[in-house]
C-alpha cells in the first residue's frame, strides 16, 4: 500500500510551478493541470498518476475553501467582469490563495478596482 503525502492545494500548486521552470515534464499538460488546481477544480485521473509519477510520490490535495478569504470571490468577479487587468489580479488572487503577503502597491490596486465596483462590497485592512 503506497504511503501517502499530505500536501496543501498551495504546495501541489508551487510543486508543479517548479516542474514547470526545471522543464521536467510535458509543459502543457502541467500547465493544465496547474490551472485546474488554481481553480480549485479536481485533477482527472490520468493527471493525477501523471503527477504523482513526476513528484515520485503519491499524495492528496487537500483543498483549501476560497471562501477563508473573503477577497478571494471578490477578485474572481472582478476577473470575470473584466474589471482590471486579469493577469494582475490573478496574481494577487493566486498570492492571497497561497497565503503569501501583497505587495503594497497590489493592495492599493486592489482596493481601488474594489471600491470602483459598488456590486462587490469590500471590506478595507489597511494593516496587512
Amino acid at each position: 500500500m503506497p504511503q501517502y503525502e499530505i500536501l496543501s492545494l498551495g504546495q501541489t500548486i508551487e510543486k508543479v510551478e517548479n516542474l514547470i521552470d526545471l522543464g521536467n515534464g510535458d509543459a502543457g499538460r502541467l500547465y493544465h493541470i496547474l490551472e485546474s488546481l488554481k481553480n480549485n477544480r479536481p485533477l482527472y485521473n490520468s493527471d493525477q498518476v501523471y503527477l504523482e509519477n513526476k513528484l515520485n510520490s503519491s499524495f492528496i490535495v487537500e483543498v483549501e475553501k476560497i471562501e477563508d478569504n473573503p477577497l478571494l470571490p471578490k477578485i474572481q468577479r472582478l476577473i470575470d467582469l473584466g474589471h482590471g487587468d486579469p493577469g494582475r489580479l490573478q496574481h494577487i488572487y493566486d498570492m492571497l490563495l497561497n497565503h503569501k503577503p501583497l505587495y503594497k502597491s497590489d493592495k492599493l490596486y486592489l482596493e481601488t478596482k474594489l471600491e470602483g465596483n459598488h456590486d462587490i462590497p469590500t471590506q478595507k485592512n489597511r494593516n496587512n
